[in-house]
């Protein structure tokens, strides 16, 4: 009994759940997913400040070049400098979208402590 008590509970709530899906692309939106997330992490010696300075420029010079004013947030999330670039880029057409991420791998390619991810939960800001 309580397992069908419990299959009927997860029933309602997966058909309660609303999803939406983009008119262009037909595919399932889930909009607290960030479409680009930049991590700047530490192992114990603080974070890259080389490669954060470098994304830094590259977001100024992207600004500039495309006529653009990114809308992002930086989450300052561990005690070593830990930080998260989280974009949405809803300012941004899909094609200059996938231009954009393909630009800041190029940027981070090689870079250590640097993770890069694409339709991922942005964390809380901690601080």
């Amino acid at each position: 009994m309580k397992q069908l008590l419990t299959l009927s509970i997860l029933a309602m709530l997966a058909l309660g759940c609303k999803t939406q899906k983009n008119a262009e692309t037909g595919k399932l939106a889930d909009p607290s997913l960030a479409k680009l997330n930049v991590s700047f992490i530490s192992i114990g010696s603080g974070i890259n400040h080389d490669a954060l300075k470098a994304y830094d420029k590259f977001i100024a010079d992207y600004e500039k070049n495309h006529g653009v004013d990114l809308q992002f947030e930086v989450i300052h999330w561990g005690r070593e400098g830990e930080t998260d670039y989280c974009f949405k880029l809803a300012e941004l057409k899909e094609k200059k979208q996938a231009d954009f991420i393909a630009e800041t791998q190029k940027v981070l390619k090689g870079k250590e402590h640097v993770i890069v991810s694409e339709n991922f939960r942005c964390r809380e800001n901690r601080f």
